[in-house]
């Protein structure tokens, strides 16, 4: 096979002909991890007479792409605003540049639009999302960003949610609250899409 021009051409192996005048055929594995949108395969005669040699190349040009497999969020996780957030993927093959976005119910927005760092297996990028984001069923997806690819190496996560996150900060450990008096109850929130809240004991 090559991966660019028909000038350099690659051993996958030497098999039997088989019988003539029949369909024939091998199988190629592993698929290396040579990326191409240029690929072409090539059967040849393996003698070393010349004036015997035969060939033909395949008619058109082949991909060999990478695949991208989502692992976090995983299905109903919850990422909270304001805090650091993993997202985790794994690649087989060279996948890189990514981009890294998320459902907002209508539309996908880009985390990061380029993110370089990307790697062949385990791959992790910690968003922390604006305060303004509040979502359910939402999901990550990375896509190869390489204009060859992007449509066709790209994988979506789990539904997760995105919500503010509310910390309450008083009654504290060993508080005694009193009977027929006011006490205070005090919280902290993040994010800026809480309007009203109940509050129970």
């Amino acid at each position: 096979y090559y991966s660019d021009d028909n000038s350099t051409w690659t051993r996958i192996k030497d098999v039997s002909a088989g019988a003539s005048d029949v369909n024939q055929s091998s199988f190629w594995y592993p698929v290396p991890d040579n990326i191409t949108e240029l690929g072409r395969i090539k059967i040849a005669t393996n003698v070393t007479n010349s004036s015997i040699n035969v060939s033909d190349m395949s008619n058109f040009t082949f991909k060999i792409i990478g695949k991208v497999t989502m692992t976090k969020p995983s299905q109903d996780n919850i990422f909270y605003v304001g805090e650091p957030n993993l997202i985790n993927w794994t690649s087989a093959g060279t996948v890189t540049p990514v981009e890294i976005s998320y459902w907002n119910g209508t539309d996908y927005v880009a985390i990061n639009s380029s993110y370089v760092l990307a790697t062949s297996g385990s791959n992790s990028y910690s968003w922390t999302p604006g305060n303004s984001i509040n979502l359910e069923n939402s999901h990550i997806k990375v896509t190869d960003t390489r204009p060859a690819f992007s449509d066709l190496v790209t994988n979506i996560s789990a539904n997760f949610s995105l919500r503010p996150r509310i910390n309450v900060t008083s009654p504290v450990l060993n508080d005694n609250v009193h009977v027929n008096t006011t006490w205070p109850i005090n919280w902290t929130y993040t994010g800026s899409s809480i309007g009203t809240v109940r509050i129970q004991y």
